[in-house]
């Protein structure tokens, strides 16, 4: 029996001894034996969010979605993602990102804020959303 939850776990320990690209070379190895299981994709998306590396969490986020339309944590993931790169681009693109994080949470009132003052003003301060709780484990 294959243990699904394996790859995981041997990432975010390679992950919080500090060797990264051992960390993500795990889960996208793991990916490329089971690219249908959402999972590897989110958590390969959190480690990059928690390395700064916003556009390529994003792409992970939407394949997690894609294969599990249902996946609660990758959308999750994916609004701190979108939040995170409105706040390093300009007006016009950030406008469109913080639109898309809102169908997504609309409860957030910062997102709401920076979209009303012109948006790319804002982003999840160090530690927050996905990249925040990946320190715990996924």
């Amino acid at each position: 029996m294959i243990d699904e939850e394996a790859p995981t776990r041997a990432a975010i320990a390679a992950f919080q001894a500090g060797r990264i690209e051992e960390a993500i070379g795990i889960l996208r190895e793991a990916i490329g034996r089971n690219p249908g299981a959402a999972a590897y994709h989110n958590n390969l998306g959190v480690m990059l969010l928690a390395c700064r590396r916003v556009e390529e969490a994003i792409g992970c986020f939407r394949e997690a979605l894609r294969v599990e339309g249902g996946h609660q944590q990758a959308r999750l993931n994916l609004f701190d993602g979108l939040v995170n790169l409105a706040g390093s681009v300009g007006p016009r693109e950030a406008e469109g990102l913080l639109r898309e994080a809102l169908s997504i949470r609309a409860d957030v009132a910062e997102a709401h804020y920076n979209l009303a003052d012109g948006g790319g003003h804002w982003a999840l301060p160090a530690g927050g959303g996905a990249a925040g709780r990946f320190a715990g484990g996924l």
